[in-house]
């Protein structure tokens, strides 16, 4: 049996060892399960690869609305602020971050998709100008990337889990289209753990347990709670 190379476990379930659970009543800190999740492609689990795969198809419509701005700036939280980092050498600000933003993001796709082309002997969603220049097609990458994602989870899962999610994560905050995230302090009614957030603007909840996944209309979720603490 192949586990997730991420490490991740499987909430409630333990290894035969273990002598601590949730219902555990000697101490504080309990065990909320050390068994190792079964990878489900490759050498990542369910829960990395749905990660992956959301964080992968994000990428071109964020890095799409960085270079559609005219004024190439960034979300003003984007900035460097570290004031203790020198650099050995002096260099103008670039005129338009925004594009450089986007550049990057297209670099590491086309990167990403040459590596599993190169390694399967795939033609690949390749497109060159005349002058030999790459074409800018970053959806099209993407797709290719998502169409072969169990090659990359056997062969670079840690990689192409952390770097897709690190890309999309950074884009969205560079270019402040991140989402307001409210967190609820309630414990969540079917699984008992704090992990209920709301998206604002969303009228929903969803406890972000991956074992759980639980999703209630807000005010199915206030009838609930009140409900529960009667």
């Amino acid at each position: 049996m192949t586990y997730c190379i991420r490490q991740c476990r499987s909430f409630g379930n333990h290894m035969p060892a273990c002598t601590c659970t949730n219902e555990c009543p000697e101490h504080d800190g309990h065990c909320k399960g050390c068994l190792p999740r079964t990878a489900s492609l490759g050498y990542l689990c369910q829960p990395c690869i749905d990660r992956t795969s959301q964080a992968l198809r994000t990428i071109p419509e964020s890095a799409a609305y960085a270079a559609s701005r005219t004024d190439g700036k960034l979300s003003p939280g984007s900035t460097n602020t570290d004031t203790t980092r020198r650099g050995t050498q002096a260099h103008a600000p670039s005129l338009s971050p925004a594009w450089d933003t986007a550049e990057s993001a297209f670099q590491w796709a086309l990167l990403t998709a040459m590596a599993c082309a190169d390694a399967n002997h795939h033609k690949g969603p390749f497109k060159y100008r005349t002058d030999g220049v790459p074409a800018k097609n970053l959806t099209a990458l993407i797709t290719y990337i998502v169409a072969n994602l169990e090659w990359y989870a056997h062969d670079i899962p840690e990689e192409i889990h952390d770097e897709a999610t690190a890309l999309a994560k950074g884009l969205e905050r560079v270019t402040g289209r991140d989402i307001l995230i409210h967190r609820i302090k309630t414990p969540c009614p079917s699984c008992d753990r704090r992990t209920l957030i709301r998206e604002d603007g969303l009228d929903r909840v969803e406890c972000k347990n991956r074992d759980c996944g639980r999703i209630w209309l807000e005010g199915e979720f206030d009838w609930m709670a009140h409900f529960a603490v009667s």
